[in-house]
């Protein structure tokens, strides 16, 4: 609250005078009493009417010459309405009253009071007054007074002209950030920044004396040479290396270490034994197609020969003996001729076998009649089928149940809880896997599985399927343990 009008009674305006009568003397507010009464402050008043407790534990600070801020707490367990308060001084003097008919707060029993209030003297200094040691005063912060400050938002701390709200570390960055760029400055910039000197800043820029203009030959500046060079250096024949002994040159040979570019003529190269080239990668784009039978003995080191385009090699076959293993990377592009490819295993082929079970998934009706799968007298799982149209089967469907084929028999116990959490459903199977669209009802795998699991087919690579045949055995149990409750019903009510 801010702006109560307070009224200084007759009592606590003398104990300000001082014994000469020639001005005030600094009091203390040593209590603060609390009333519900509605009543009308009074100069003449020396009790708070309808006091219903006094509070030590209040704070006070001046924060203008006429204006004092005032924080009360009550967390006892009394409950009340507070409608006015008076402030006393430590020989028991009301100092000052203050009242109103509507209600300031309430108090209830779980409840803690904290008032905060602005109180305004008319005609007496407010600087005057202190109060009992506390540290949780919290009066408005201004220039000279320290207090609570309401911290700035990002957006006011960019536009900087707020003068009444605190910065914060984040609203601080995105200030600069507005100014200099997100993040900025970064390592170049703060380094470029903290030079003592233009030196200093062309050094750290790579300059070197380019930005004082001192450029043109002899000046030493590197822009104006050739690999370090003046241009005069160049105008001395003798300065070159690898030149012809005359110029124009004469008829002459290079060694082969002297051609480092192009690509040489086939028939210039001789069948070479591969044990002559001993060192180094040879650059493909340099190697001309070649007749397997250039190379006519040893065998490469496979480290040594570079990833090639199988159109490099056009003609003859290599012999089987020279061939180092290679990885399959070596080769990049090109296409093999088929009749050079051998015999391979499938399981060279990555994704063979998926290309071949896509391919056997059928979409068309099929019609069975009578299928056997089993291998001698032992009968082995056939692979599984999917089809999205119906499957007819006029003999039916059957699965060995005997007992001679079945082990680990125990009774099956299923509590109607499992019953309950059930979910039958109306469906219809999504085009892309089904597409009849009639109507279906069923249940969801994924909601049977934690409930019965055998039900569920789920082998983690497909998605989830249901059995509804292995759905038969609980249902018959669930309607046993019906059947048997209604016989005891109808026993008990015989």
């Amino acid at each position: 609250m801010s702006g109560l009008q307070i009224i200084v009674t007759d009592a606590g305006r003398q104990a300000l005078i001082n014994a000469d009568n020639t001005g005030t003397l600094p009091v203390r507010i040593a209590s603060i009493g609390v009333t519900a009464e509605v009543f009308v402050p009074q100069a003449s008043q020396t009790q708070l009417p309808g006091e219903i407790k006094q509070l030590d534990t209040f704070a006070g600070n001046a924060v203008a010459d006429n204006t004092l801020h005032v924080i009360i707490r009550d967390d006892g367990p009394d409950t009340y309405t507070l409608r006015g308060f008076g402030l006393y001084l430590q020989d028991g003097t009301l100092f000052a009253v203050y009242g109103q008919s509507g209600v300031i707060l309430e108090k209830s029993t779980q409840a803690t009071l904290l008032l905060a209030a602005d109180v305004c003297f008319t005609d007496i200094n407010a600087t005057d007054l202190s109060f009992g040691d506390t540290s949780w005063i919290n009066p408005p912060a201004t220039t000279e007074t320290p207090g609570v400050l309401e911290l700035a938002t990002d957006a006011e701390q960019v536009e900087g002209a707020d003068a009444g709200r605190a910065s914060t570390p984040r609203g601080v960055k995105a200030a600069l950030d507005d100014r200099l760029g997100q993040g900025a400055p970064k390592s170049f910039g703060k380094t470029l920044l903290a030079q003592d000197d233009a030196s200093g800043a062309r050094q750290h820029l790579g300059l070197g004396n380019a930005a004082t203009q001192n450029q043109g030959p002899g000046k030493g500046l590197d822009a104006d040479k050739l690999d370090g060079e003046e241009g005069s250096y160049y105008l001395n024949w003798e300065n070159f290396t690898d030149k012809p002994l005359s110029y124009p040159p004469a008829a002459h040979n290079h060694t082969a270490a002297s051609i480092t570019s192009g690509i040489f003529a086939v028939a210039r190269i001789p069948a070479l034994d591969a044990g002559k080239i001993n060192s180094g990668i040879f650059d493909t784009a340099r190697i001309p197609a070649l007749s397997a039978g250039k190379i006519t003995s040893d065998t490469f080191d496979a480290a040594r020969i570079p990833a090639l385009d199988a159109g490099k090699i056009t003609t003859g076959t290599l012999g089987s003996a020279r061939i180092p293993a290679l990885s399959a990377s070596k080769i990049t592009s090109g296409t093999f001729n088929a009749a050079r490819i051998p015999t391979l295993s499938t399981s060279k082929i990555s994704g063979l076998q998926a290309a071949l079970d896509a391919k056997a998934s059928l979409s068309a009706s099929v019609t069975f009649n009578n299928i056997t799968s089993n291998s001698g007298n032992h009968h082995t799982p056939a692979s599984r089928h999917y089809f999205d149209k119906q499957v007819q089967a006029n003999g039916g469907f059957k699965v060995y149940s005997s007992r001679f084929t079945k082990k680990n028999i125990r009774p099956l116990q299923l509590g109607f809880e499992v019953l309950r959490k059930l979910r039958p459903v109306r469906y219809q199977y999504r085009q892309n896997i089904c597409r009849d669209q009639r109507p279906r009802l069923g249940f969801i795998a994924e909601e049977v599985k934690p409930l019965l699991s055998e039900p569920v087919a789920d082998d983690g690579r497909s998605l989830p399927a249901m059995d509804y045949d292995q759905m038969l055995a609980p249902v018959v149990g669930w309607l046993q343990m019906l059947d048997s409750r209604l016989l005891k019903l109808e026993k008990a009510h015989a």
